[in-house]
């Protein structure tokens, strides 16, 4: 287990964890803007290192203006607000269901910004002749090929500042696109030469996506103040109902209100 044993309440709902992890893509149906939360396009906002994204989202829609800003992405700000609201959840007993649903939820998100294709304009290879690589290496190659990954413990740590630790996470995964063109370039149609060239890479992501995983809910659990997590899920929030994922919200408001 990645989580420190006082957590072990989050490995007696990973069952849960890992079924409502999907839940972000239903939400594209219903929800506005949902479908701009999954990824940024990174390069939008100028070259290597990217110290003019490194910002609110406020300072960033200031700058660019509301639609560029927000069109080309905004899962780094999606994460650290999911980090603050599990804060929030995780204080109270009473509230622990809506934090395991905003813990499964921010796993989605993490492991969309691991995905290199999820941070460059380049998405889908249109401007270097790559055309569909999206599909080709996620859901043809990655999916059908992957066979495991063995996250650390040990590269699991507390993060004080989220959303700099989404950048950092978000920025070494834009440093492996090239990766995924030139094996695409090299093999064409190939599936199993591009997995070839992609596995360890693809294998090494996922662990990271794990370890960063872990290494946020550590993070808000302990910015909770490190409750006795003795607790099993009481009866699952609906996910995919618009309704309950909005109860989430008002609650998450109130809370914050009332500086609980």
């Amino acid at each position: 287990m990645l989580l420190p044993a006082e957590m072990k309440s989050f490995k007696s709902c990973a069952e849960y964890l890992v079924s409502q992890s999907a839940a972000p893509d239903e939400w594209k149906g219903f929800l506005d803007g949902e479908q701009y939360r999954h990824y940024v396009d990174i390069d939008f906002f100028g070259p290597p290192p990217f110290g003019s994204i490194r910002k609110s989202l406020n300072d960033v829609i200031e700058k660019y203006g509301e639609g560029e800003a927000v069109s080309n992405g905004v899962v780094p700000w999606t994460i650290a607000e999911h980090c603050e609201m599990l804060t929030l959840f995780l204080k109270s007993s009473e509230t622990f269901n809506y934090a395991m649903l905003c813990a499964a939820v921010m796993g989605h998100y993490v492991a969309d910004a691991h995905q290199p294709l999820h941070t460059t304009e380049n998405y889908d290879g249109q401007y270097t002749g790559n055309q569909g690589i999206h599909f080709r290496y996620e859901s043809r190659t990655a999916d059908v090929f992957f066979d495991g990954a063995v996250p650390r413990a040990d590269n699991v740590r507390y993060v004080a500042d989220p959303l700099n630790f989404a950048f950092d996470f978000i920025i070494d995964s834009h440093d492996k696109i090239s990766v995924i063109l030139a094996a695409d370039t090299g093999h064409g149609n190939n599936l199993r030469a591009l997995w070839a060239d992609t596995a360890d890479m693809t294998r090494r992501q996922v662990e990271k996506a794990a370890e960063d995983l872990a290494s946020l809910w550590y993070s808000a659990w302990k910015n909770a103040g490190s409750p006795k997590m003795e607790i099993k899920l009481k009866t699952p929030v609906g996910v995919y109902s618009e309704k309950d994922y909005q109860k989430m919200l008002a609650l998450r408001d109130k809370l914050k209100i009332s500086g609980k």
